[in-house]
């Protein structure tokens, strides 16, 4: 094909159908390719089990009348109500610019919203009824508003937004957010602090609790001195007073003095019930301390002013002897087993010059919002310090990418308990008291842990190597800490990479089975789309740092292919079909007139190694290539025209890159090609990707892997993040007990000296991009390392669905000298269990298969044409009538066994 027409097919292929609106299958029958078995598409979403949203809005947006701009500004609101008997049933919707905790009658009841931008505002559906008591009853908020765009859309306004519906007998009351709430800004909410990192919008707590409103979310306080909220219209509020412009509210013309506020206003121009389930929460006492002391400190003083100061030169930085050999200092402590049973505090004492801290162990890291329970004299500071894991043994907050994991607190005299705003990564928390030679009271110290609500239906061993089912769980972990209302790359920066998504989603499959996730990530990252169709860095934002990579649009499509792979949920993925047609589009218009993807106008990420990215990128083209595979495969499942164009322009790409970037000196694939010559660089990515994306020949192939496994100096290496890419390689060639030995090779380490997750790099203090060992570190829980359980579940367990929905899943006999394997893959028809077995008569596989799923072995796999008899259920089965080379096996447990003769 000659190249100026191979581009004019992507572009068919990228939209084909655009001229074919009305041709849609929203609830028809469509085969399935790779069984001929027709099946019913649905058009269900699949959405969590929860309340449905109010019927009609008749709350509006309010907010204090003395702040409605600014940044880092905290509100408390409340109102109070009475109600004769309790209800049958009581929901209040809510949601908050930006984050909220919602109190009723005092008790904490829940936070939220769940990460979203203004133009598709999230709001909670959350049942209140057990809170409520008759009699007087209290509704009280705490609100954050960041007024920063990390992780949101835009620089939105503060405000409340909630609804509150108490339903009893079929008659319905409703108390709504309107100016008869009362809204103030915190006072003891320091609202200079300082961001936690530049990577995210969380702040550090700064509070100083001498300033501290005492009972405010109780039904008795008294609010009647608190200023009454004021309702947000668009481009100002509406008071007592008519219609106020806002600084920057631009709206014109104005509204008129009868407008009436809406839920639905400028900025929040779209509300979205909340379609990922709600977080977890556990309170974890930290009982375990493994450090106690005193030190000089030239900063503890008690605090005499208004202004509490943020001094980073009076931040510890703690250095531990080795857990089990240090001393620590309990003069004055108290009995910690006391303290453990709730019994009694631990005392802290201070001293002229002297500050005295207490570091204790949680046991794992947790994302978790440290909290007290503490009494101390007025002007005490106490400095709460997190870090999730210690570097050379050095305790220091700042640890991660210079991320303050710290908070600050100034006591008041009184017996106070706080909780932080904001999460930090903790397994190791430090209390540090300065200022005071009087003693310190902590009757709690420990973290409110917020986690995914995950349940872990998949599973994976091997008897012969335990360190695989070590390595498979410490992927699911990675998943868990790297995961809160969404992918994100790691607890530093919280942000939803297309990337990182399609990594974390792939092992969420294998060890979960959670489908809302990724459904939320497509959606939000769509949302975002430019006009042109690229699809930006993360999402929900839009913001000059969220600039388009070229690696999102092609591991946006490859998980939106995969999504509707794993969940069967037909109508999402036609709901996006219009956005994955535009990314092609893009991709192909950016396409030279080789096909190839040469020196974009976007920049794009990959990994961590130092890469050759000028002229035409091997591994971006490997990727394209594979994105357009699996874009053809979608349109196939959804009935779409245009896949086979797509294909045979995969085709011809592999083939230019097969031809025009290979080095037969170095028996490699170069890095890239720059003005039409090759580049010096060669690297592990590139030629995996080569084996793996099926660019390679077999005789490349050859060449190829023994220079992966034992690279010559100048090969730049994979970090931790895409070493994936390997292992595939590997297996897919046959050399399954190569590429496990080369996995624990590179991570025993870290499963050895961590908290049981795989980290950002293969070092904590060594950049695999630069090669200098760096004071700050890396996260050591990082989302792409998240996809290992769904590699070794379908390269060494050899479980592969192929159709929509998990109904039909194929099975190979892994290429490894492992004797036994077992593995649960969950799907949406059930859990499916596989396990494989080898001893001198053959091999054995025991499958339970759930109703729905059509699970075929791959015969080939097992060789059954060299001289072995396939027994099912002891009864031998005859494969002399043509079966082809895959066996379907019925539903049920059922157990095969690949006789010798």
């Amino acid at each position: 094909m000659r190249p100026h027409l191979l581009t004019l097919t992507i572009l068919i292929c990228a939209g084909a159908l655009a001229g074919f609106g009305a041709y849609r299958l929203e609830a028809q029958t469509v085969a399935s390719l790779s069984s001929g078995n027709p099946r019913t598409e649905s058009a269900q979403e699949i959405l969590p089990p929860m309340p449905p949203g109010p019927a009609r809005w008749s709350a509006h947006w309010i907010i204090a009348p003395e702040a409605t701009t600014g940044t880092n500004l905290m509100f408390l609101a409340r109102r109070s109500f009475e109600v004769r008997t309790v209800p049958e049933r009581a929901v209040i919707y809510l949601t908050a610019d930006t984050r909220y905790q919602l109190f009723v009658n005092g008790s904490f009841v829940s936070r939220g919203p769940a990460r979203s931008a203004a133009h598709h505002q999230s709001y909670d559906a959350l049942d209140v009824v057990r809170f409520l008591r008759p009699g007087k009853n209290a509704l009280a908020v705490r609100f954050h508003h960041t007024g920063l765009t990390p992780p949101y859309h835009e620089v939105t306004r503060p405000g409340l937004l909630a609804q509150l519906e108490l339903s009893r007998g079929g008659e319905v009351s409703t108390l709504v957010t309107d100016p008869q709430w009362k809204v103030m800004r915190d006072p003891s909410w320091d609202s200079d602090s300082p961001r936690i990192t530049r990577w995210n919008d969380a702040y550090v707590d700064i509070v100083d609790f001498r300033k501290h409103i005492p009972g405010w979310m109780s039904p008795d306080f008294d609010d009647a001195s608190w200023p009454a909220a004021v309702s947000i219209v668009p481009g100002g509020v509406a008071g007592s007073n008519g219609y106020e412009k806002i600084p920057g509210g631009l709206w014109w013309p104005p509204p008129p003095p009868d407008f009436v506020p809406h839920a639905v206003t400028p900025p929040w121009v779209a509300l979205v019930k909340r379609d990922v389930p709600l977080l977890t929460e556990t309170v974890v006492k930290a009982t375990r301390l493994v450090l106690a002391g005193t030190r000089e400190d030239p900063h503890a003083r008690p605090v005499d002013s208004d202004r509490v100061r943020f001094d980073f030169t009076a931040l510890p930085v703690l250095k531990l002897p080795p857990i089990g050999e240090q001393a620590i200092d309990r003069s004055g402590l108290g009995d910690d087993e006391s303290y453990v049973r709730g019994t009694a505090p631990l005392v802290m004492r201070g001293g002229e010059g002297r500050s005295s801290f207490l570091v204790f162990d949680l046991g794992e890291v947790h994302n978790g919002h440290p909290r007290l329970d503490i009494e101390g004299p007025p002007g005490a500071i106490v400095d709460v310090l997190c870090t999730p894991f210690l570097l050379n043994q050095v305790f220091d907050p700042r640890v991660v990418g210079g991320s303050l994991n710290i908070d600050r607190l100034v006591l008041s005299g009184r017996r106070q308990q706080w909780e932080a705003l904001s999460f930090k990564p903790a397994r190791y928390l430090a209390i540090v008291l300065r200022g005071t030679t009087e003693p310190v009271r902590i009757h709690f110290a420990g973290v409110a842990s917020i986690a995914y609500p995950w349940s872990r239906h998949g599973r994976f061993a091997a008897r012969e190597n335990p360190w695989l089912e070590r390595f498979w769980q410490a992927g699911a972990k990675t998943i868990e800490v790297i995961t809160t209302d969404a992918y994100t790359d790691n607890y530093r920066e919280r942000r939803q990479y297309p990337q990182t998504s399609y990594y974390a989603a792939q092992g969420n499959y294998a060890a979960f089975g959670d489908t809302y996730l990724q459904r939320r990530y497509l959606i939000q990252n769509a949302e975002e789309q430019e006009p042109n169709g690229m699809i930006r860095a993360y999402a929900p934002i839009s913001d000059g740092q969220a600039m388009p990579f070229l690696d999102e649009p092609i591991f946006w499509i490859m998980s939106w292919r995969d999504y509707l792979l794993y969940s069967g949920d037909f109508a999402t993925t036609r709901r996006l079909l219009p956005n994955a047609r535009r990314v092609m589009q893009r991709l192909a218009e950016l396409a030279g007139s080789d096909s190839l993807i040469e020196n974009p106008p976007y920049p794009y990420w990959i990994d961590h190694s130092y890469l050759d990215r000028r002229g035409a990128n091997f591994i971006l083209n490997a990727l394209y290539v594979l994105t357009l595979d699996d874009y053809a495969e979608t349109l196939d499942w959804l009935g779409e025209r245009g896949g086979e164009s797509c294909r045979r322009a995969a085709e011809a790409i592999r083939q230019t890159l097969r031809t025009k970037f290979w080095s037969p000196p170095r028996g490699l694939f170069t890095e890239a090609l720059v003005e039409g010559k090759q580049s010096d660089r060669f690297s592990e990515h590139a030629n995996s990707l080569a084996v793996a994306a099926r660019i390679a020949t077999p005789e490349q192939t050859r060449a190829i892997l023994p220079k992966v496994l034992a690279p010559a100096p100048d090969l730049v290496p994979a970090t931790s993040l895409f070493v994936y890419w390997t292992f595939y390689a590997l297996c897919e060639s046959g050399r399954g007990d190569d590429a496990v030995a080369m996995l624990e090779a590179r991570f025993r380490h870290q499963l050895e000296n961590g908290n049981g997750t795989l980290w950002e790099d293969w070092h904590l203090d060594l950049s695999n991009r630069t090669g200098v060992v760096q004071k700050m570190s890396r996260t050591d829980a990082q989302g792409e390392c998240g996809i290992f359980p769904m590699a070794l579940t379908r390269w060494v367990a050899g479980v592969r669905p192929v159709s929509p929905g998990m109904r039909e899943v194929l099975v190979r006999r892994p290429s490894s000298s492992l004797q036994t394997i077992e593995t649960v893959l969950p799907s949406p028809l059930g859990d499916l269990h596989v396990g494989w077995s080898t001893n001198d008569h053959g091999d054995e596989l025991a499958v339970e298969v759930p109703p729905g799923m059509v699970v075929k072995v791959d015969l080939a796999s097992v060789d059954v044409t060299g001289g072995r008899e396939l027994w099912l259920d002891g009864r031998r089965i005859d494969l002399s009538d043509s079966r082809g080379p895959l066996f379907p096996i019925p539903e049920g447990a059922h157990r095969l066994t690949f006789r010798k003769h």
